[in-house]
């Protein structure tokens, strides 16, 4: 007993049976496409999807399908599932959302289309609404015959105000400026305090070096002094010092003068340390001169800068005498702005009128700017750069999709060439494009498959798909079931050549790939009958699944 593989008691759930078997048994998914909806004054796009029927076509081929090479109007997408070839899956998900995306804009352009034309119908009704009240504000104007030129002391109002602005920021500017020069003077002040305090300190030290460089200096020279000393007479009572008296002295070790014991005190003096002491202190001495010279230097800058920094407060307070009395200008700025309103506020017959259609113009006025500033979406820029990346995208994922799939497309076309020849067609070559389009080279032309001779349709199509199962069963490339369901094809078809060329393949296919494919042929042409060895033969009315 053969294997059941599913059973229905319906027709929904036979169809949902059939797609769950073509899209788990057979490996295929569904490529989708969007389309408008079918629902008048709809603009809606709706997203549809490749189902088991689609693919049925693949497999079932009709007679009455002869002008289609693929079954529907999304022959080409059924082509790449069928070949399986890398990237198809995200170049359709990727075109999908391009499709939206345009159709999204295309929506946004003709609101905004909409939009525009309302804005203009808007517009000019409000324009002659505003004509009307600019000729009746016009016509009031006129009737009016004001006792006092409320223009002429309106225009010295606003010429008083300007002045004083100026002067307001005239002073402003001055105030600023001699704040800035006052701040200036405090840190100049405090920098020369400093500098005055550091130069003071610098100077004790240099001070403190050269009494201690000079005391050092002095006790060096006058030790050498009295060491080298030769005394002739004594300082107290002037008896004359010989050299035998000193001679002596010397050998006694008492002195020459006094006759006192000098053996314990004679000590040698360290001259090295006092010197090296002394260069030190020279050496101090050149660092404090240095430093003084520089801050002497800066105090003489810091001087200079206070002395311009005076006389630029001089010039600055010099300016700010210039400036006129404000406050005399705000007086008569009050003064005019009073008689102004004691004008405005007399009473006329017709002013409550007049203010009303000022007013409304205004409003208009306000309403017409609105239309006219109205700013453009940011929205549909950033649509348009989405579909050009998508676009892009595409595009690329395209040229890798056809440059890794060249050899299988190539095998492919040499396979569909070498089926249509033993079909009997005159086709010498076959092409397929980088969008899946195929061209057949007949008599130098190459033709697409509906500019085929009628009766050579049927051929070219059965080729197609035999070559698309060799295609998997020789190169284990592609996603065709290897099962074919032919109709009728000797019915539009009577051509002897076709059906010999087609025995002639049932056969070569039998040898070639014995039970790696199936083919049902439903025909009344009993020349088919026996073609093969495997084979089995059902009578008319017969169910064969």
């Amino acid at each position: 007993m053969e294997e059941q593989l599913f059973i229905s008691t319906s027709k929904d759930d036979f169809q949902s049976q059939l797609q769950d078997f073509f899209f788990h048994q057979f490996d295929y998914y569904s490529l989708r496409w969007t389309q408008k909806s079918p629902i008048k004054d709809r603009d809606d796009l709706l997203e549809a999807g490749a189902s088991w029927l689609t693919y049925f076509k693949s497999i079932f081929l009709e007679s009455k399908d002869t002008t289609e090479l693929m079954y529907g109007a999304q022959g080409p997408k059924v082509f790449q599932m069928l070949l399986g070839l890398h990237l198809t899956s995200p170049i359709n998900k990727l075109t999908i959302e391009k499709d939206k995306m345009m159709h999204q804009k295309g929506k946004q352009q003709s609101y905004d289309s909409r939009e525009i034309t309302e804005n203009v119908e808007k517009k000019a009704e409000l324009q002659e609404s505003l004509n009307k009240l600019t000729e009746q504000l016009n016509e009031l104007t006129k009737a009016e015959t004001p006792s006092v030129d409320i223009a002429a002391m309106v225009k010295q109002y606003d010429d008083l105000l300007k002045e004083l602005d100026a002067e307001n920021a005239k002073s402003f500017k001055i105030t600023n400026e001699i704040q800035e020069n006052r701040n200036l003077k405090n840190k100049t002040a405090g920098r020369k305090q400093f500098v005055d305090e550091q130069l003071n300190k610098l100077q004790k030290e240099l001070h403190k070096a050269e009494k201690q460089q000079i005391d050092i200096k002095e006790y060096l020279e006058i030790g050498v002094f009295f060491s080298n000393l030769d005394l002739k007479e004594c300082p107290s009572c002037s008896h004359p010092v010989t050299s035998k008296k000193k001679q002596k002295a010397v050998n006694a070790h008492t002195c020459a003068l006094c006759s006192d014991d000098v053996s314990k005190d004679i000590s040698e003096v360290n001259t090295d340390s006092l010197s090296a002491k002394s260069e030190e202190l020279i050496q101090l001495q050149e660092g404090l001169k240095l430093s003084i010279q520089t801050l002497t230097n800066e105090l003489e800058e810091i001087r200079k800068n206070a002395n311009d920094l005076y006389s630029a407060n001089i010039k600055l307070e010099q300016q700010q005498s210039t400036i006129k009395d404000t406050g005399a200008l705000n007086a008569k700025l009050l003064e005019l702005q009073k008689s102004i309103s004691e004008e405005r506020q007399k009473v006329r017959p017709r002013d409550s009128e007049k203010n009303e259609l000022i007013e409304k113009k205004a409003v208009l006025n306000f309403r017409i700017k609105q239309l006219d500033e109205q700013p453009k979406k940011a929205g549909d820029q950033k649509i348009e750069q989405k579909i050009q990346l998508l676009a892009r995208a595409i595009e690329e994922m395209n040229k890798i999709r056809f440059a890794e799939g060249q050899s299988i497309l190539k095998k492919l076309s040499d396979l569909m060439t070498e089926e249509v020849k033993a079909l009997g067609l005159r086709i010498s070559e076959i092409t397929i494009s980088d969008r899946f389009d195929i061209k057949y080279k007949q008599d130098g032309d190459y033709l697409t498959f509906s500019q085929i001779a009628e009766g050579e349709q049927l051929r070219a199509k059965l080729a197609f798909y035999l070559s698309l199962i060799q295609l998997d069963i020789e190169h284990n490339y592609g996603r065709h079931s290897r099962f074919l369901i032919i109709d009728s094809p000797g019915k539009e078809e009577a051509d002897k050549n076709y059906l010999d060329g087609l025995t002639k393949l049932i056969k070569e296919l039998e040898t070639r790939f014995g039970d790696k494919l199936q083919i049902l042929i439903g025909t009344a042409e009993r020349s088919l009958e026996n073609t093969v060895t495997h084979q089995n033969v059902f009578a008319a009315d017969t169910y064969v699944f």
